[in-house]
């Protein structure tokens, strides 16, 4: 897809200001009692100026009745009133010179028609003016590294670290914020953006992007309201190293999208975000609690030199489980060599133990040999076929019941990590909440977080692994290239398939040949140069769907069959549509069998072009076997979209058939994806051509549609 660069406003003003005024402070102002409560709670250095309706003291702060007779210009503008005084506290604000404002107040876009015009009022005056706002109907933020609390529910004591959150929900951000700390992460900012009248997820995280604290930034969102500089955002942060998370509230389907064409059918809201997150590299999570798991991985370990894990553990069940788990991801646990087993059971692996991996170093060493227990994860840690090492349930992972020693185990961790040069990561057994005393010590000694659970900490790893993949290809891609070669579009925007043919053909889509028969005394010359059998269609831009109509007739055996079909066509074409225009009749050769794809293009409302590449001919609806990614596409691009089809073995030779030329798809489905892009600013609306034949590396359209949006009538 097309990744336009964003012009976003600075926000360190907003996320770290030296000053804030809190407008609509009065002493029984719950909102003021709790953002101000929160900025003294969390060391606030700047100045705080509070204005309300009446000169008072509040909270320990005088008050004065209007921004003009403040005796500093605030960096950052607190606007805690209703919904029907917002805009104009913002231009008396904006008036003083106020630039940053944040605004907790509900009842806008969210609250019907009223509330939509008043976000639009203010929406606009910002941008008029030039302004920065967060929210409204937001929660507001907190900078835990830099020690800005401007939230507007008590925030509780949080540990600092490399996490940063955008939330579109203020209430879940706070349940984020009580949540991370139970399992061993900190938190660099927390940013609720509520209906982003000005501020978007996007801007938040180009922010955190530029921000050396934020390691990791992880998203809520329900609805993305800029799509195109969201997309640019997240392919950004992951040039830049920063995973994005997203938990995505709502699978729901659009309807009625490009409904001309098979296409459309196979697009939705969520199958082209999961598309677009793929795409841009940013990591997809299915649960709240997962969405926790990766950016704790991401954050602890950072990216990783491979997954290839050695896994020592102290039951024979979690060996099990590990092998599952894995098996089910594809991730690899790979087999150790002769040397590392010998290694093993040199440095005292019971005899009864398998020298292997998973290796489970039984009670026997885990209870009376644990002297032993880091040789032996070093020796397995060292083995050439591995990566990483997951220490699962022992050490660092040891539940607090089971070993007090909380400092002992820390020092372990550490003392193993160094000595071998592959990253150590900590596994537990089941998701539990950490002790308090391990945060502590993970704060003053550097220990990594304890991944919760081997189902968790594994899909962290294959996301990790994943996200690691992309990030490379990205970084090897540089821009996608749009070039089109120059050709000539009709200005008449109704085209048939034979216009279609000829214009796809210009940019080397590979169609199978066919030629327009405008009248029977044609037949014969035509039919001698293609041979027998022939396919017969008809030809008319007001056609779209032939085989609704009997306009498809195959298997033509000589040229009476043909001459028969030609009128059949023709009469059925003006039965079922009397005032369309008859072009013809386009005669071509009947092809072999093979592998039927179909390529698609439809555009979306928000992602605009968006290529389907699947499973094509009779099965397009009924297995719905497709692939998506909004345009352009790189050719990584499309080896993917093959790759992920259910159908792929297909392609392989299943059965003995001969393999398809995956080089030979990608190049066509290149060209066609080109030719979309190409026609994109004439209108296009839908493309489609389905069946594409595969027959090794002979890849041929055999029918091709081109819909563009039609301008609305003139009116006299």
């Amino acid at each position: 897809m097309s990744f336009p660069h964003a012009k976003r406003p600075a926000l360190d003003g907003l996320f770290k200001p030296t000053s804030i005024a809190i407008m609509g402070a009065s002493s029984r102002s719950a909102w003021a009692k709790t953002v101000l409560g929160n900025l003294r709670a969390g060391g606030y250095g700047g100045e705080v100026r509070l204005v309300g309706r009446r000169v008072e003291t509040v909270f320990g702060l005088p008050t004065v009745a209007a921004m003009a007779d403040l005796d500093i210009v605030p960096d950052v503008a607190f606007i805690l009133v209703r919904a029907e005084f917002v805009l104009g506290a913002l231009k008396e604000a904006a008036d003083f010179g106020v630039t940053r404002f944040v605004v907790l107040a509900a009842g806008f876009g969210e609250a019907g028609t009223e509330g939509k015009t008043l976000e639009h009022e203010i929406s606009e005056y910002c941008r008029e003016r030039g302004l920065v706002l967060l929210g409204p109907n937001n929660m507001g933020f907190v900078n835990f590294s830099g020690r800005v609390f401007g939230f507007g529910l008590s925030v509780p004591e949080t540990p600092v670290g490399g996490i940063s959150l955008v939330s579109q929900s203020g209430a879940l951000a706070y349940q984020m914020i009580a949540h991370m700390p139970t399992r061993l992460v900190g938190l660099d900012h927390v940013i609720t953006v509520g209906n982003e009248a000005v501020l978007d997820v996007a801007a938040c995280i180009d922010y955190l992007i530029d921000q050396d604290s934020t390691k990791v930034i992880c998203l809520y969102v329900h609805a993305i309201r800029s799509p195109l500089e969201f997309a640019t955002a997240c392919r950004r942060a992951a040039l830049a190293g920063k995973p994005v998370i997203v938990f995505k509230a709502g699978f729901g389907e659009q309807s009625a999208r490009a409904a001309v064409a098979h296409t459309g059918g196979l697009v939705g809201d969520d199958r082209i975000i999961e598309a677009v997150l793929q795409q841009v590299g940013a990591v997809r999570c299915t649960s709240l609690e997962d969405l926790v798991t990766t950016a704790a991985l991401f954050e602890g370990y950072g990216e990783l030199p491979g997954v290839r894990a050695a896994v020592v553990t102290g039951a024979g069940s979690a060996c099990e489980v590990f092998t599952d788990r894995a098996d089910r991801l594809g991730l690899d646990l790979p087999t150790i060599n002769e040397e590392t087993a010998d290694a093993l059971r040199a440095a005292g692996l019971p005899i009864f133990a398998t020298a292997q991996n998973p290796l489970d170093v039984t009670a026997a060493v885990t209870i009376d040999a644990k002297e032993i227990l880091p040789e032996l994860a070093r020796i397995l840690a060292d083995d050439p076929s591995v990566d990483i090492l997951i220490t699962q349930g022992i050490g660092l992972a040891t539940p607090t019941y089971l070993n007090p020693d909380r400092r002992g185990l820390a020092e372990a961790h550490l003392r193993l990590a160094a000595s071998t040069s592959k990253p150590v990561l900590a596994f537990a057994d089941m998701a539990m909440n950490a002790d308090p005393a391990d945060m502590e010590l993970r704060l003053e000694l550097g220990t990594p977080p304890v991944i919760e659970s081997i189902d968790r900490g594994l899909e962290a790893l294959h996301a990790l692994d994943r996200w690691s993949q992309r990030r490379r290809q990205l970084l090897n891609e540089g821009e996608l290239s749009t070039d089109t070669p120059e050709i000539t579009i009709p200005d008449d925007r109704r085209w048939s398939e034979a216009t279609a043919r000829q214009v796809l053909s210009q940019f080397g889509v590979p169609i199978a040949p066919s030629t327009l028969v405008t009248s029977v005394d044609d037949i014969g010359k035509v039919s001698a140069a293609y041979g027998f059998p022939l396919v017969a269609k008809i030809c008319s831009p007001e056609i779209v769907h032939k085989s609704d109509i009997g306009g498809v007739i195959l298997n033509i055996r000589d040229e009476e069959e043909a001459r028969a079909a030609f009128k059949t066509l023709t009469e059925r074409a003006r039965e079922h549509h009397p005032d369309a225009r008859i072009e013809g009749v386009l005669l071509g050769p009947m092809r072999p069998p093979g592998v039927e794809l179909i390529m698609g293009v439809t555009r979306d409302s928000e992602w605009g072009l968006v290529l389907a590449l699947g499973l094509g001919g009779v099965w397009v609806e009924v297995l719905e076997d497709v692939a998506l990614r909004p345009l352009p596409v790189s050719r990584h691009d499309v080896s993917e979209m093959l790759s992920e089809l259910r159908a792929a073995p297909l392609l392989d030779g299943a059965r003995g058939t001969e393999p398809a030329d995956r080089e030979a798809i990608a190049d066509a489905v290149l060209s066609f994806a080109g030719a979309a892009w190409a026609l994109r600013e004439a209108g296009l609306e839908a493309m489609e051509s389905n069946p594409v034949v595969v027959r090794g590396a002979d890849v041929e359209a055999l029918d091709v549609l081109v819909i563009f949006a039609q301008p609305p009538p003139m009116v006299a």
